[in-house]
Parts: C-alpha cells; structure tokens; sequence
C-alpha cells in the first residue's frame, strides 16, 4: 500500500516535522529514534512534532 500526498500535504510536514528536526539534528542536539517515529506515526492527528514524553 502506498500513500500518495498532495503539495500542501508534503510542504506541511516539511514546515512543522524535517525542519524542527533538521534544526535540532544540526544544533548538535541528539534526538531517538523512538521520538521520531512518534512525531510522524500516521494515526496522529497533527503533523506537529510530538512534544509529550
């Protein structure tokens, strides 16, 4: 199965999920795995980045 996104989609996880992390990634900041795939599972109902522990 695959998931097909249009362009405001993509541009969205862009802005609110790979930019805070590249962000964090090169402030030298380390990040888990665990928390990564948190923010972008797909059941979530926000794009944005998980801030919860």
């Amino acid at each position: 199965m695959s998931l097909r996104v249009n362009a405001e989609v993509y541009q969205e996880v862009l802005r609110t999920v790979v930019k805070p992390w590249t962000d964090t990634v090169a402030g030298g900041a380390t990040i888990s795995s665990r928390t990564l795939l948190q923010s972008i599972r797909p059941d979530s109902s926000s794009m944005s980045p998980n801030t919860g522990h």
